[in-house]
């Protein structure tokens, strides 16, 4: 799929001031889910802008996106799907399992993706039960 986002301003990252001077675009390639068994490769057109702010350290930004956080090379419908595999099978047989339902990825990255997925916190249990053998 072949993407131009359709924004006029972007967003300084570190000033935080709107900026609408375009100064040029570049590609990004992002893996997303699949559709039935084709593979879906975005190749999405992003802005770069100039930041107007003249304090500001940050000259040149790209625009942010929602669904494509920056230097990622998934979506994070995909991510979410991989950690989730990733959580009940493992590195090997995980891998497997994503290659069979189209989200290519080794093993070693599925376990990558598990080790940086945030988990929820839990309280410390006040009554501890132990089983009888």
């Amino acid at each position: 799929l072949k993407v131009k986002t359709v924004t006029s301003t972007g967003q300084c990252p570190i000033c935080h001031q709107f900026s609408t001077y375009i100064h040029s675009h570049y590609r990004r390639c992002i893996a997303d889910l699949p559709w039935g068994s084709k593979l879906v490769k975005v190749s999405l057109s992003v802005k770069r802008f100039r930041c107007q702010n003249l304090q500001c350290s940050r000259k040149i930004f790209g625009e942010r996106l929602t669904s494509a956080p920056a230097y990622c090379r998934r979506t994070k419908r995909m991510q979410h799907h991989l950690a989730k595999i990733g959580f009940q099978l493992g590195g090997q047989a995980g891998a497997k399992l994503a290659a069979l339902l189209g989200l290519p990825v080794s093993d070693t990255t599925l376990i990558r993706i598990v080790q940086a997925t945030e988990t929820t916190s839990y309280t410390t249990p006040k009554v501890l039960g132990v089983d009888d053998w």
